[in-house]
């Protein structure tokens, strides 16, 4: 049988999209993110301080484990004002601060402080700004003292793979009721990972985050929250620091 050239390119395009189309991979569940510091949003009215334990657990194939521990420090004032302090364990097991992130709503500033070199860089970002009322904050706070647990929402994806998304509820955690979601992937390789978050809808705010698979276990949680108006100059650069002024626009 003989075909026309046209013919045999047209029937070339179409096997070759075919091929292509067959060799698109299938749609798959989206991965559980995990943020390396916590997330404070610059809300006003609810002044605090508190303590950030990060843990980081890696599953060995031994099983045996190896655990890594950092002890952070988070600031709120009362206009929105925000402070953290990250730090590093050092060579003999004690804690040292690394660095300063101060982020200044009222004035648009993002303040990175250096401790150690006592050097600061100081820039301008029309980004930042006060997010909410205290209104908004205090009806969130009624309506999540509604959520009921044990519902569950699965959602299939074309791979096979599932994402299910569970209500736990509420419980108290440093005296604020919180409502907990517990999110669950299932791969078609049998692999699981599971990871809950508890947000504080006064606080605007997760409380306790943590995330688990086969290999790792990880969590941020918020311990000794005490709910007070922190010292003006924590939020402002030290006297002694030099300053090093870019503040553009970004």
């Amino acid at each position: 049988m003989n075909l026309k050239p046209t013919v045999v390119v047209l029937l070339l395009l179409l096997c070759a999209s075919l091929g292509f189309a067959q060799a698109e991979p299938a749609v798959s569940a989206p991965a559980i993110s995990f943020p390396t510091m916590l997330n404070v949003p610059l809300a006003p009215c609810l002044p605090f301080s508190a303590n950030v334990l990060s843990e980081y657990t890696h599953i060995q194939k031994d099983e045996s484990r190896v655990v890594t521990q950092a002890q952070d420090k988070i600031f709120r004032d009362s206009v929105g004002r925000t402070r953290a302090e990250f730090q590093t364990p050092s060579a003999s097991g004690s804690q040292q601060v690394e660095n300063v992130l101060i982020m200044d709503p009222t004035m648009q500033l993002l303040i990175e402080l250096d401790p150690l070199h006592k050097t600061a860089t100081v820039r301008r970002s029309s980004n930042i700004v006060a997010e909410s009322t205290c209104a908004a904050r205090i009806l969130a706070a009624v309506q999540s003292a509604q959520v009921s647990a044990g519902e569950i929402r699965t959602q299939t994806f074309p791979d096979g793979s599932t994402f299910a998304t569970e209500d736990l509820g509420t419980k108290d955690i440093e005296g604020f009721t919180v409502p907990g979601v517990r999110h669950t992937i299932t791969r078609p390789s049998g692999g699981i990972t599971i990871g809950e978050d508890w947000y504080s809808p006064e606080l605007q705010m997760e409380l306790i985050k943590t995330l688990v698979d086969a290999q790792s276990q990880r969590s941020l949680t918020v311990q000794n929250i005490q709910i007070d108006e922190p010292e003006l100059t924590l939020f402002q650069v030290p006297p002694d620091y030099t300053v090093r002024d870019i503040r553009t626009q970004y």
